[in-house]
């Protein structure tokens, strides 16, 4: 919210430089707070509330501007009210702020207060999930230059996102973009928001249309307290986006700047685990174990409550990625991040976020077939296809039917997932389509289930008494299967297996 030093004598004996809003407006809230410390009266306390509302402590907003009296300037009178309001409202005193809404505006404010008082009554809506409420109020607003219009435009498109119309959202999140470009000090803190919500779309349901857009967005906002942390998440986004089109140097540039310019550690945590997937899918069994290990090392350092949801969603992935290399690894992140809510079960663990419950499946989907339990991790994976297909995120759901079709060679999934992928012929995900299509084709979808788990451990390396003593069977009953394993092949040697296997996984 811009706010106004209001008492021009006293704003006069400051430094020509003084610009709390600018500090504001870029992220830099320590620099903000610093100098609403030294704003006259007033004034000072609406800058301090506006900087408590954005860093969500809505309780400091209202200790803030309770305590006030009116003292004739009516515009900082009202600006003190929408901002109490919408406190109120994230605190959930619906009843009092829609007495604040409901006070009449002085006409010196015109549309600017108007559109800030349609925002903060849309975001109360929002708030008690009266959505179609909420985007009424919001296509009264007026196009203008203040923060107030970009903030409407980005709530429609969640509210858009919230209803799965995601084409609409996408313009939504642009147009916010470009109303928060054209104002006199465009507010980054405000935009970043925009360009993670921009992201998850172009990604998750692979609509390239503000592929370059994004980049650019990314690419131009400042790092720091006010944006670093949507940064970081869009970016981590742009990595998959550039592997989606086939841009792997960039992908990996991204990833490895991203890893560089970590501060935290789950911020290490999900760096790691992007750089282990990206060698993953690529073929290199060097550099992924690597990479595990050190995201384990912030795992086990990270601290999170079952609300912070991006670092639980970190840990997951972690899951799935560790389920291919180390097993315990893969069992031990997904016991702690469902346990941090006191839960055990996805669907209650996460029953405030569908993205991570649905992520939640897929990892204990593929950590119960690390584990060689194929028939629930099917189902666990299964269920987290579902989810994502509801919600239209058509990269997840192909990685789920690229996952059934490779893991159970089944021919109705892959088909599914080459569909899915048709845009993006150049992405990993179409040339590991490719790879299970060739091995549907050599024989190995004839293999039995246990042939399967087989197959895996010895794709692996491992001896025959290695994976008897994994899968609990016999050794002979174990060299049985490897030999009608050879013999689907057409090969008589674990050296010539090594060469079949490179052949056909790539």
């Amino acid at each position: 919210m811009s706010v106004t030093v209001k008492n021009r004598a006293a704003s006069r004996r400051l430094p020509d430089t003084y610009d709390p809003y600018s500090a504001i407006a870029n992220g830099d809230f320590e620099e903000a707070a610093e100098q609403a410390a030294r704003t006259p009266g007033r004034a000072s306390r609406l800058l301090l509330a506006d900087l408590a509302l954005r860093e969500r402590r809505p309780e400091d907003a209202i200790d803030l501007l309770s305590r006030w009296r009116a003292h004739g300037d009516e515009e900082t009178d009202a600006r003190r009210n929408l901002l109490l309001a919408t406190a109120f409202e994230r605190v959930g005193l619906h009843e009092r702020a829609e007495e604040l809404y409901a006070l009449t505006l002085p006409r010196t404010g015109g549309w600017a207060l108007e559109n800030q008082r349609l925002h903060f009554r849309a975001l109360g809506a929002w708030i008690r999930g009266e959505h179609d409420r909420a985007k009424e109020l919001l296509e009264e607003q007026r196009q203008d230059r203040h923060l107030a219009y970009g903030l409407g435009r980005d709530l429609l498109a969640w509210i858009d996102v919230a209803a799965r119309k995601y084409d609409d959202a996408a313009d939504r999140f642009v147009e916010a973009l470009d109303a928060f470009e054209s104002m006199e000090v465009p507010d980054q803190s405000a935009r970043s928001n925009s360009v993670l919500g921009l992201a998850v779309i172009v990604v998750e349901t692979i609509d390239l249309r503000y592929s370059e857009r994004l980049r650019v967005e990314c690419d131009r906002l400042p790092w720091n307290e006010g944006t670093r942390r949507r940064l970081f998440h869009a970016g981590h986004y742009l990595v998959r986006l550039d592997a989606l089109v086939g841009n792997d140097d960039d992908a990996f540039t991204r990833a490895t700047n991203l890893l560089r310019s970590s501060q935290r550690d789950g911020e290490l945590l999900m760096s790691h685990v992007t750089l282990a997937e990206f060698f993953r899918v690529r073929g290199d069994r060097v550099s992924p174990p690597f990479h595990l290990r050190s995201a384990r090392d912030a795992l086990r350092s990270e601290r999170w409550s079952s609300t912070d949801v991006d670092d639980a969603m970190a840990a997951l992935l972690f899951a799935v990625e560790a389920s291919h290399v180390d097993q315990p690894a893969a069992a031990e992140a997904l016991t702690r991040v469902l346990s941090s809510s006191g839960r055990t079960d996805a669907m209650l663990a996460f029953e405030h976020d569908s993205r991570a419950r649905a992520l939640a499946f897929f990892a204990r989907g593929r950590v119960a077939i690390a584990q060689g339990h194929d028939r629930d991790g099917e189902e666990l994976v299964g269920r987290a296809r579902g989810l994502w297909a509801d919600h239209g995120y058509r990269y997840r759901v192909a990685l789920a039917d690229l996952e059934l079709a490779d893991t159970f060679e089944n021919r109705a999934a892959l088909e599914a997932s080459r569909a899915t992928l048709a845009d993006v012929p150049r992405s990993w995900l179409a040339k590991r389509a490719e790879s299970v299509q060739r091995r549907l084709t050599s024989g190995l979808a004839d293999l039995s289930p246990a042939e399967r788990r087989v197959l895996r451990e010895l794709r692996a390396g491992k001896t025959n008494r290695e994976i008897a003593e994994t899968l609990q069977k016999s050794e002979s009953t174990i060299r049985n299967q490897t030999q009608h394993i050879f013999d689907v092949l057409g090969i008589n040697s674990r050296a010539a297996l090594v060469a079949r296997l490179s052949e056909l996984y790539g």
